[in-house]
């Protein structure tokens, strides 16, 4: 017996700790409308990003951080591109690295649109 972790897991997610945002798909689907669907959205900056040096002197490394966004990608009905935009919140952000899980969660780190 299959488990649909989509509609188990991720929707129930959405509907716990979703925020209503716009989806603009500028790259995924040029001439398509934005369009408001619902995603997690992590207020606060999030480590992407971590290279240790393996080097003799034990580097410490580099870090960055980005804010991210997670959605259901059914709910999209396209698959998130790079350079897609996102309003939360009444801030433009663009999809800077769309990752895509086997359950049909797609997490977006973005970067805010000047």
């Amino acid at each position: 017996m299959m488990v649909d972790l989509d509609a188990l897991l991720n929707a129930t997610t959405l509907d716990v700790w979703g925020v209503a945002v716009s989806y603009n798909p500028l790259v995924s689907s040029p001439g398509r409308a934005a369009f408001a669907v619902k995603a997690t959205w992590v207020r606060e900056p999030v480590t992407v990003l971590t290279e240790m040096a393996a080097s003799e002197m034990r580097a410490s490394g580099h870090s960055t951080i980005a804010p991210m966004l997670g959605m259901r990608v059914a709910d999209l009905g396209l698959d998130p591109a790079a350079g897609d935009h996102i309003t939360v919140e009444g801030t433009v952000y663009e999809i800077w690295d769309p990752q895509v899980d086997t359950t049909g969660w797609a997490e977006l780190i973005m970067r805010e649109v000047t």
